[in-house]
């Protein structure tokens, strides 16, 4: 977790989930599988800007090709970096970070376990 705020939302969503018992805690973890992380929202958004831009390039007009130019160096600095520009508006949507997202499958993990009797409990490595 990259923030204060972000880890206060996330404790504040395990103690909420908790109190709802079991099912709430499984299905949050199943959502958890499926949330996308902002590398892959970023790697989808360069490809479908990127392709669009190369289409109006060869196409309409070549003055296009230069916005695919700005995006290669945008991909190529995320690489570099972690960050690009497009990063910022995709974290303001709601995308987290890989890190984040199993930062919470594994609170949710060792809540669901505590849960368990202690005889049931299954060992989590971590």
């Amino acid at each position: 977790m990259n923030t204060v705020q972000e880890w206060n939302r996330a404790t504040s969503r395990i103690s909420t989930l908790t109190a709802q018992g079991h099912d709430a805690i499984v299905k949050r973890l199943h959502d958890l599988e499926s949330e996308w992380d902002i590398d892959r929202a970023l790697m989808a958004n360069f490809a479908i800007v990127g392709s669009a831009t190369l289409s109006a390039g060869l196409l309409k007009n070549r003055r296009w090709l230069a916005l695919l130019g700005v995006q290669l160096a945008f991909l190529l600095n995320h690489a570099v970096r972690g960050w690009c520009p497009p990063a910022s508006v995709f974290r303001r949507l709601g995308f987290r970070t890989q890190q984040e997202i199993q930062a919470e499958r594994h609170l949710l993990l060792r809540a669901l376990e505590s849960a368990l009797p202690h005889r049931d409990r299954p060992v989590i490595a971590g």
